[in-house]
């Protein structure tokens, strides 16, 4: 996959390389029940809308003090509007239940990896790592990862397994 340089007002400019960290906020979404019961699912997309796409590398991060990365995903399709996959509905904590249509893309799960296999904490303390948009701006969904953070990722995770 080709990398490209994205920038907008509302976007910093990064290199896109097609891996990326999606969040899930406990407070409204389930993500621990749902891997364990699910091995595809929607995942709502709100930023960087025509960077994500099929076969791109999502890894899960689960926000909150204790959060970091809980699973890899691979992205099955293109982000566009996708009706409610009542399968899913369960996982959202109440009040925030998707409404009947949602921007995103399917994902495939490819591997749990239960308790954070890379913590914010660890995170925070790689000179690499630290200054990852999900540590430096972490209000969102979808976060480009850059090259040299996913050299770092791959060594950290490699040497975990």
């Amino acid at each position: 996959m080709s990398s490209s340089t994205k920038t907008n007002n509302l976007e910093p400019r990064v290199q896109i390389n097609g891996n990326w960290f999606f969040q899930a906020n406990p407070d409204f979404y389930d993500i621990d029940g749902a891997l364990k019961e699910l091995k595809c699912f929607l995942w709502q997309v709100k930023q960087y809308k025509s960077d994500i796409h099929q076969g791109d590398i999502a890894y899960l991060w689960k926000s909150g003090p204790n959060g970091g990365i809980i699973a890899k995903t691979k992205v099955l399709d293109e982000p566009m509007d996708y009706p409610e996959d009542k399968a899913e509905r369960k996982f959202y904590q109440e009040g925030n239940e998707p409404m009947n249509f949602r921007f995103g893309v399917h994902l495939q799960v490819e591997k749990v990896y239960g308790d954070p296999i890379i913590t914010r904490q660890r995170m925070k303390a790689d000179e690499v790592l630290r200054k990852s948009l999900i540590i430096t701006r972490p209000s969102g969904t979808n976060f480009p990862i850059k090259p040299l953070e996913l050299l770092a990722l791959q060594a950290v995770i490699g040497s975990k397994i």
